[in-house]
């Protein structure tokens, strides 16, 4: 049976897989034999602990998009940023991979797709291209490097690489 497994990562990053056999995926992942992701960032180093948590998570593969699931799920927690794994295993993600998973966090905290507030019945918004000049009642933790700025400009994205 497939187990969704989370691997944490140095630099605060977090990787997501999925596999028959954890384990020997685990070591691969150690060895530099793993996905992009944990080749670049490395698996973090528990010397002081004696059963090493190198793993944060497990838990059954009930269907095919658990993993993604996990992803997304550890995505909004951390930061996109931080996260890869599932469908989101590239080091670096397509803008329209980011674009959907602003949406769908947006969806998933109840904010507007146009300018980033909390959605309310009624709700009227200035769309977020007119917002640029309004840098203090717009901020917002960013769902991709989880700074807090306005969510749909992201300094970090400005240079981001494709």
């Amino acid at each position: 049976m497939s187990q969704i497994y989370v691997v944490r990562l140095k630099n605060a990053r977090y990787y997501i897989g999925s596999s028959d056999n954890w384990h020997s995926r685990f070591k691969s992942h150690v060895k530099g034999l793993g996905s992009a992701w944990t080749k670049k960032w490395g698996v973090e180093d528990f010397k002081s602990s004696d059963k090493g948590d190198y793993v944060v998570e497990f838990q059954p593969r009930n269907s095919l998009f658990d993993e993604d699931i996990v992803t997304k799920t550890f995505m909004l927690e951390y930061g996109i940023k931080y996260v890869r794994g599932g469908s989101y295993s590239s080091t670096y993600l397509h803008t329209y991979q980011l674009a959907a998973l602003r949406d769908e966090f947006s969806t998933a905290t109840g904010k507007c797709f146009k300018c980033g507030d909390v959605f309310k019945l009624g709700h009227k918004c200035t769309p977020f291209e007119e917002r640029r000049n309004y840098p203090e009642s717009y901020k917002a933790i960013c769902f991709y490097c989880k700074g807090e700025h306005m969510m749909f400009y992201c300094p970090e994205l400005t240079n981001y690489k494709q």
